[in-house]
């Protein structure tokens, strides 16, 4: 089974990568440290190590097996239905590197924006012990 990956990244009419503010260091997997509000439509950084895929304020699964978070290698992967793809166009993300300064609230950016930079291998990774 083709993993939906490519699907996902593979996304004609993109704009040039976007540049954060501060780089902070991130894993390979745009839902790695983030929670999911769909009522809004929103990914909200939580500086951990959740996975917005599986809901709520579960750890990566990856983690927890010792491995690396990687979107690529990822189960969920996988399992993500063409219903749920059609949402991660609407979908935008609050990263805490590409917040405005001296803003409270922000709407975020496009998820598209979000997958593209997050998966890019120029992209700060976490030092792994």
């Amino acid at each position: 089974m083709k993993k939906l990956f490519q699907r996902l990244i593979d996304v004609k009419g993109e704009k040039e990568r976007i540049q954060p503010n501060e780089p902070v260091p991130r894993n390979a997997c745009p839902f790695y440290g983030f929670a999911t509000f769909l009522g809004v439509g929103l990914l909200m950084d939580q500086k951990g190590n959740q996975c917005a895929i599986a809901g709520g304020y579960v750890p990566c699964e990856m983690e927890i097996q010792g491995k690396t978070p990687d979107w690529r290698n990822c189960a969920k992967n996988a399992l993500i239905s063409q219903e749920q793809l059609l949402c991660l166009e609407k979908l935008r993300c609050a990263p805490r590197e590409f917040w405005p300064d001296g803003q409270n609230s922000w709407g975020g950016i496009p998820f598209r924006q979000w997958e593209k930079y997050v998966m890019d291998s120029s992209t700060p990774r976490p030092r792994r012990t």
